[in-house]
């Protein structure tokens, strides 16, 4: 007899593609069948991602349920025994063949794309122990400064537990919270999150500016805009102005800020290991595309900075065009209007430059690019 969790998961594997995420799809099944037990949900997940990750690795000739059962014990071989897989079978079938023309591809990147991600949350500021007491399956981050950031070990749907109803945590991915903690702005300051998405980061800086201070969030998005006044009231965050960016050459913010953060949108690279269906969806030209938009928002924000401020670039993705060759491409520009790079120490590895990469491998979240400029 046929599992019916395999059998859901099949026809949500048949569903996505290009345009249609598998997370995307996960939330509309759960919705339609709103009788799934927490066992099954995660069961479901897990079957759609490891298939994304093991696809390649499965027998071609079997059926779709076959083929998910068949990725399933392969991820729980490796999890057991890692050692056994060999890295260039890995490199060779975890990931694209073009992703090794536009970024280095180690082994130790390769490997940790197979393991399962941990999950983290940020605990606001005043109430972190007491979210460790009603939580007892999280455990507070060894990152030093990282002083809200815990990692939840346990089953619970994080979503409908009390910490999260009242406000208390944010799921927000470690190397994302890393980003907060490194533009370190200070009560009473003026910030201006110029992609700010659904909100996760600048809800940490308003974390960090004790709300404090003025934090315009900005977005071309209005539906993630939306999404993220609902968690902005959920957070008691007071301090955010929340504003639609309708036109890229008509910025929305018009004072100097003490700080600008650049989140860029980007090609996703770095959240391989949480999302793999996307290593097999972004193509080539999906880089060189978005390394254009990179650079038109940090022209566009750069001149807001008021002198001694900060500029911070950030991106979750690893690859060389929209990193390090976004960072040379600016540079001009950044040097007419007096900006000098920014030394920042890397949280994960301990390395001095300003600009850092965040390996999984090292945080144990995803992988990120930041660079910081400080206006003189």
């Amino acid at each position: 007899m046929l599992n019916p969790d395999i059998e859901i998961s099949a026809a949500i594997i048949r569903r996505c593609g290009e345009d249609r995420p598998a997370d995307a799809e996960l939330r509309q099944t759960f919705k339609e069948h709103p009788h799934l037990s927490q066992k099954s949900k995660k069961g479901i997940v897990q079957a759609v991602f490891h298939y994304f990750a093991w696809s390649r690795f499965v027998s071609a000739r079997g059926s779709l349920t076959a083929q998910i059962h068949e990725a399933g014990l392969m991820a729980e071989h490796f999890k057991r025994s890692p050692a056994s897989f060999k890295n260039v079978d890995l490199k060779a079938n975890a990931v694209p063949g073009w992703i090794h023309e536009v970024m280095p591809v180690s082994d130790a990147w390769v490997r940790s794309l197979q393991e399962d991600p941990r999950l983290w949350i940020r605990a606001r500021k005043t109430v972190k122990d007491e979210v460790i007491r009603r939580l007892p399956d999280s455990r507070p981050s060894a990152v030093k400064g990282f002083s809200e950031t815990l990692e939840y070990c346990g089953t619970e749907n994080l979503f409908e537990t009390e910490p999260f109803v009242s406000g208390q945590i944010e799921i927000q991915d470690i190397s994302s919270q890393a980003v907060g903690y490194l533009s370190n702005p200070r009560p009473g300051e003026t910030w201006w999150d110029a992609c700010a998405g659904e909100g996760g980061k600048s809800l940490h800086l308003s974390d960090l500016m004790q709300g404090k201070g003025l934090i315009w969030a900005t977005d071309r998005s209005r539906r993630r805009l939306e999404s993220f006044r609902h968690r902005a009231a959920r957070a008691h965050a007071f301090n955010l102005r929340i504003k639609e960016w309708v036109e890229l050459n008509h910025r929305p913010v018009k004072s100097l800020c003490h700080g600008v953060l650049v989140d860029a949108p980007c090609s996703g690279v770095g959240t391989w290991q949480r999302n793999p269906q996307a290593r097999w969806t972004l193509q080539p030209k999906d880089v060189t595309e978005l390394k254009q938009v990179q650079l038109d928002l940090l022209a566009q924000g750069a001149p807001q900075v008021r002198v001694q401020g900060k500029l911070v670039y950030s991106v979750c993705t690893l690859t060389g065009p929209e990193t390090t060759g976004v960072v040379t491409e600016i540079s001009g520009l950044l040097s007419s209007l007096g900006f000098v790079p920014l030394e920042f120490q890397n949280p994960f590895s301990g390395a001095m430059n300003s600009q850092q990469t965040f390996w999984p491998y090292q945080s144990g979240g995803n992988g990120m690019f930041v660079a910081m400029w400080r206006r003189q």
